[in-house]
């Protein structure tokens, strides 16, 4: 009867994640083969450049001191991870298998019952050096953007309002907005804090941002993002002589014979007039470009018939 065999239990009965072709002598005693059953499947993750180099099993070690055996596994260049598996009662035939051994880098082992074999043919005194190749799609490499958000900078940074915040972290923007000259480069643990008319949501790993007329920091009617000589929304212009902006909100002046409209930015000389804003962007200037020949010219009267 055909029997279907579990991915793990097929691994007993072959060398797999190790190569193939790979040399498994030992030099171990009553041992003088590494077990197929000892190691069942493997996920390895590498933080450096790996290239075509090859992964490998590089050595067995037990102790007296250390009541385990560990696994080294290896590239050319370093150590990628150890994986150790602690002796019960001076005994690995107590566990049951398979037996998983993830370690903290993210490094995943399954062990067979021929880890206990191996362990029992150690003496306290073994530290074998190997080079027993691994099937290398098990070694996953995760550098650059694999390694995930490493900093954060925004830009334009705005200033922080020490009135209202402590000397660890400012948590509301100084107003009138300001920029920071340079922007902050923001490592370790970053707090996400809502602003004015914008939200944050966080929920275990989900980040929800939003932007909102009610959302974030309280506004009212003494909330102001501009400097104060931009705060004319009562003098706003609506309507020129009757006649209302085009549909994207703009007025088009056109200077007819000896009229000047000059935009503030555009002015190099010194104005003196009775008003105290000062010439900018938004400063409209209109004049007369009449000359005094002009004023005075004689009038040509027009000869009658």
């Amino acid at each position: 009867m055909e029997q279907v065999i579990d991915w793990l239990n097929e691994n007993e009965l072959r060398s797999y994640p190790l190569m193939t072709y790979a040399n498994k002598d030992l030099s171990l005693g009553t041992l003088p083969k590494l077990p197929d059953d000892f190691l069942l499947d493997l996920q390895l993750i590498a933080y450096t450049g790996l290239g075509s180099s090859i992964v490998s099993l590089t050595n067995i070690t037990r102790t007296s001191t250390a009541l385990n055996i560990s696994f080294g596994i290896s590239s050319p260049a370093s150590t990628i991870t150890t994986f150790s598996i602690p002796a019960a009662a001076g005994s690995l035939t107590v566990l049951s298998y398979p037996h998983y051994v993830r370690n903290a880098d993210g490094c995943l082992a399954v062990f067979g019952a021929g880890a206990a074999t191996l362990y029992n043919a150690c003496t306290n005194a073994t530290n074998l050096a190997l080079n027993i190749p691994i099937e290398p799609a098990l070694c996953v490499q995760f550098n650059d953007a694999w390694l995930g958000v490493q900093s954060i900078v925004t830009n334009p940074e705005k200033l922080g309002d020490t009135a209202n915040s402590n000397t660890t972290k400012r948590t509301h923007p100084k107003l009138p907005l300001s920029d920071v000259a340079t922007p902050t480069q923001l490592t370790g643990d970053v707090q996400l804090l809502e602003g004015y008319n914008f939200k944050v949501n966080i929920n275990n790993s989900l980040i929800d941002l939003g932007v909102g007329a009610n959302f974030g920091l309280t506004m009212d009617c003494s909330t102001s993002f501009l400097p104060s000589e931009c705060l004319d929304c009562d003098k706003l212009v609506s309507y020129i002589n009757g006649i209302p902006p085009d549909a994207s909100g703009n007025f088009r002046l056109l200077p007819g014979s000896n009229i000047l409209i000059k935009p503030g930015i555009d002015i190099t000389t010194e104005i003196s007039d009775q008003f105290t804003e000062r010439a900018n962007e938004h400063s409209l200037f209109v004049g007369l470009t009449f000359q005094a020949t002009d004023l005075c010219a004689p009038v040509t009267a027009t000869p009658s018939v």
